[in-house]
């Protein structure tokens, strides 16, 4: 596969582009990527395939050659991340746009810590945005999931859009019987869900009352298994599952 470079956006109607920023600086000075070499070009809305046709002191010039097929599933895997200890929030990030998740909600529950400020929580959301890009890259996905600033659990469930053909799931460790393979099955209908809210809790797990809330919500409780994951661990885990149960049903 060729090297990836990101761009903002890529029109279907540009004969080319320009890599400009910290990319143009990699493509230039760290990869040493010359005229006439074929790169992948990455962007929030598809990826593209082209030959370096100029390098200027700021930019490369890009021709464009096709436009490559999306590899992602017709649904979008939400995480609902209760905040955990903000280093682990990294590695939730990069696996999980490894696995597939397109979009990452940091939500602040009960037993979330954080002695972080607003603006503090601002720039580490700049942070995780530039992991998903970085991941996204490495991994060989057709889409950079998008990571939301950090919200109170209720505020970013009462702002939610959820669609009727939706499913709502929440990893539980008290739920020893309903299961994955016993619920998407059941629940997924005629049309292909358009998304599919994972709600993973903080290290501390999440409260009886919290549950409630999500239940009055529609969230389905579900058992991951008998072992009790690392809440860096559950949410990948998770949508991995639910990847490979759909793609067979």
């Amino acid at each position: 596969m060729s090297r990836r470079f990101f761009v903002r956006e890529i029109s279907p109607h540009s004969s080319s582009i320009r890599i400009t920023g910290d990319e143009f600086h990699h493509l230039v000075h760290v990869v040493r990527f010359s005229i006439g070499d074929t790169i992948q070009l990455i962007s929030s809305n598809g990826v593209a395939e082209g030959v370096i046709q100029d390098i200027l002191h700021d930019a490369a010039i890009v021709v464009i050659k096709s436009y490559l097929p999306s590899v992602e599933t017709s649904y979008v895997i939400h995480l609902l991340q209760g905040l955990p200890k903000i280093k682990k929030m990294d590695d939730i990030i990069e696996k999980g746009t490894e696995v597939g998740i397109r979009s990452f909600h940091p939500v602040i529950m009960k037993r979330s810590y954080s002695s972080l400020s607003a603006e503090q929580l601002k720039e580490k959301t700049n942070r995780w945005n530039r992991i998903a890009c970085a991941a996204t890259k490495q991994s060989g996905a057709s889409t950079i999931p998008y990571v939301h600033d950090v919200h109170a659990l209720r505020s970013r469930i009462q702002s939610m859009d959820v669609g009727p053909h939706d499913i709502l799931l929440v990893a539980d460790e008290a739920e020893k019987e309903r299961n994955l393979f016993q619920v998407l099955p059941t629940t997924i209908p005629k049309k292909v869900p358009n998304n599919i809210w994972i709600c993973i809790g903080p290290e501390g797990g999440i409260t009886e009352e919290e549950m409630g809330f999500l239940g009055t919500k529609g969230f389905q409780p579900v058992t991951l298994g008998r072992t009790i994951l690392r809440t860096e661990t559950a949410g990948y885990f998770m949508a991995g599952l639910v990847q490979y149960i759909m793609e067979f049903l």
